[in-house]
């Protein structure tokens, strides 16, 4: 019997079966033990840092004298107006008439009135008087007028002041000749003869001379306080002898203005009466005081007419800054809450400018800042500002030894003026870009978590592996859940173990994905699942895709006839033998062909 052997080989890359693949290594990661995460925070703690309208949160107070200072808003900056002022009086002034509250009153150290006319008269304050000498005498007119003013000098300092009047005088000269007396109507002054000796030298009898005494006082409405003679002349030559050689001869003072001596002297007054006594008001007097001295047996003193024509009394006031006063803007902030937080720092800044320079005669007033109650070590001196805004403090304030947690955070950022001063103009402070940047750490405890894996459906969150068929997909299902069983939105779930890590996809409830097993190597693919989120404790399982080979149908054909299980066939020598094979995929139904399978036809021998 002639035969041959034949063999065949089939090999196709699909269905290469390597028992101990190990391309995929087992990719472990192990689950991580509940731990603490530590968040940082720095954040902006102000609303409206730019002080826009509406103001809302901030709000002003202000301590002390509350008409010194005053706040405001304006063009996206929070003001500290300074309420300086100056002011004129002058309502005296002028010719002293009933009309403008002049009203005549008793000298009480000189009662007695001039006896010819005590008055006011078109022309002034007048007064005319005769007296016919037989022992001396003294008589006085007055008048007087009360200052209003608007508001309470408490408030105001004097700052400059004068006083004035004008007045003139015509008297009776002597009447004799040569310096010889003869009885008349003469006022005796200084130098003139005023013997009744023969000589008319010998037992003078002249004193103080006949005279007329102008003065101005100034007191308190009440008259509790009185300061007199603030000012007084007195014309020493008035009357003279010289003046005139027969009797009836007159003598004239023409308008002379008497003046305050000093100035500073009258702005003391000024202050003492409207700080002390009353805030509001002080009476001023001019009068006329006339003395008549005894000089001769019979001896008239005539004096024609004596006036005060005008008297004027001014002054500025500027506003008193009263020391200590404060004016502040505020804000209440929110509270720094839990047990597990840590403040690590906390810097203040802001910029302010001037509207003009600060006064020197205040150079002690400052910028305080305050936070929940305690004022900062350093503060920033009103000296220093310019009319553009600038950084209270290059590099910022260092504050957060002040910062507490569990209670409302508050600031103050308030103008201190800290000297008594006088202030003839507002001044305005400007700050804005307010910043009170807190850092903090929040030390979170993960949350106690679950991860279960279903594997094609199956709960395989124990077994943790399975077997597919080379060709076919895996689905791989993850349940990230927390001690409440409760599924965990919104977490990082990826798969890892082969190629890059890829994402599975957020369902409701889970998260998954599908993967083609031609991806994949035939044997173990140890493949992982990772989950994590802020806040939670990451988990992951470790698990084993066994890839198996596809089963197959394998059938043989010898001259058409299926050979398959004798697998041998007689053939006569040198004819031709038809060899026929299908080679199927039994994974699939019906069975399909297989399709670029390597088929090779091996052996040998020899027909006997």
């Amino acid at each position: 019997t002639n035969f041959f052997i034949a063999s065949f080989f089939f090999n196709q890359n699909l269905f290469d079966y390597n028992q101990n693949n190990e391309k995929n290594s087992n990719y472990d990661v192990a689950p991580k033990s509940q731990g603490i995460i530590q968040e940082f925070y720095t954040k902006e703690w102000l609303d409206n840092p730019t002080f826009e309208t509406p103001i809302d949160p901030w709000y002003n107070t202000t301590e002390g004298d509350i008409s010194d200072v005053n706040a405001s808003i304006s063009n996206g900056a929070a003001n500290f107006e300074i309420l300086g002022e100056i002011n004129t009086y002058s309502n005296i002034s002028g010719t002293p008439l009933a009309t403008e509250g002049w009203v005549k009153t008793t000298n009480p150290f000189y009662p007695d009135e001039p006896n010819q006319a005590a008055t006011l008269t078109a022309n002034g304050a007048y007064a005319s008087h005769l007296w016919r000498e037989s022992a001396d005498q003294q008589v006085a007119v007055q008048w007087e007028k009360n200052i209003y003013m608007n508001h309470s000098m408490a408030d105001y300092v004097v700052t400059a002041a004068s006083l004035n009047i004008t007045v003139n005088a015509t008297v009776e000269a002597f009447g004799g000749a040569d310096g010889t007396p003869t009885p008349g109507h003469g006022l005796e002054v200084a130098g003139d003869d005023t013997s009744d000796n023969p000589d008319y030298t010998t037992g003078d009898q002249y004193s103080a001379g006949d005279y007329i005494r102008y003065y101005v006082n100034l007191a308190d409405i009440n008259k509790n306080k009185m300061y007199p003679e603030v000012i007084a002349f007195q014309n020493t030559t008035l009357g003279t002898d010289s003046a005139g050689s027969s009797p009836g001869t007159l003598d004239y003072m023409y308008d002379h203005v008497v003046e305050v001596d000093d100035e500073n002297d009258l702005i003391f007054i000024l202050n003492n009466l409207f700080h002390t006594y009353n805030n509001y008001n002080l009476t001023i007097t001019i009068g006329i005081r006339i003395n008549c001295e005894d000089n001769f047996y019979s001896d008239d003193d005539n004096f024609e007419d004596i006036y005060i024509t005008s008297a004027d009394l001014s002054f500025t006031y500027e506003k008193k800054i009263d020391r200590d006063t404060s004016i502040s803007w505020n804000q209440v902030g929110n509270k720094i809450t839990g047990e597990n937080v840590n403040i690590l720092n906390a810097t203040l800044n802001f910029k302010y400018k001037v509207d003009q320079l600060w006064p020197t005669t205040s150079s002690n007033a400052e910028f305080r800042l305050i936070i929940n109650g305690t004022q900062h070590s350093e503060t920033v001196r009103l000296s220093k500002a310019t009319t553009s805004f600038q950084d209270a403090k290059n590099g910022s304030f260092d504050v957060g030894y002040l910062i507490r947690k569990d209670v409302n955070i508050s600031l103050s950022i308030q103008v201190y003026l800290a000297d008594e001063f006088e202030f003839n103009t507002t001044i305005t402070i400007s700050i804005d870009n307010a910043s009170l940047l807190i850092t903090y750490v929040e030390n979170i405890d993960e949350a106690i978590t679950h991860l279960d894996l279903f594997l094609e459906s199956e709960d395989k969150t124990l077994e943790q592996s399975i077997e597919i068929t080379w060709g076919e997909t895996v689905n791989i299902t993850a349940i990230y859940k927390d001690d409440l069983n409760i599924s965990i939105p919104n977490a990082l779930v990826q798969l890892l173990g082969f190629g890059t890590a890829k994402n599975l996809t957020e369902n409701t409830g889970y998260y998954n994905i599908t993967v083609n097993t031609t991806k994949l190597e035939l044997g173990n693919n140890f493949l992982t699942v990772s989950a994590s989120k802020n806040y939670y404790l990451s988990e992951s399982i470790s698990f084993n895709v066994k890839v198996i080979e596809r089963e197959t149908d394998l059938k043989l054909f010898l001259d058409d006839v299926d050979s398959t299980l004798d697998k041998s066939i007689q053939m006569i020598y040198g004819n031709n033998g038809n060899i026929t094979i299908t080679f199927k995929d039994k994974e699939n139904y019906p069975y399909t062909h297989i399709n670029n399978a390597t088929v090779e036809l091996t052996g040998y021998g020899n027909p006997t």
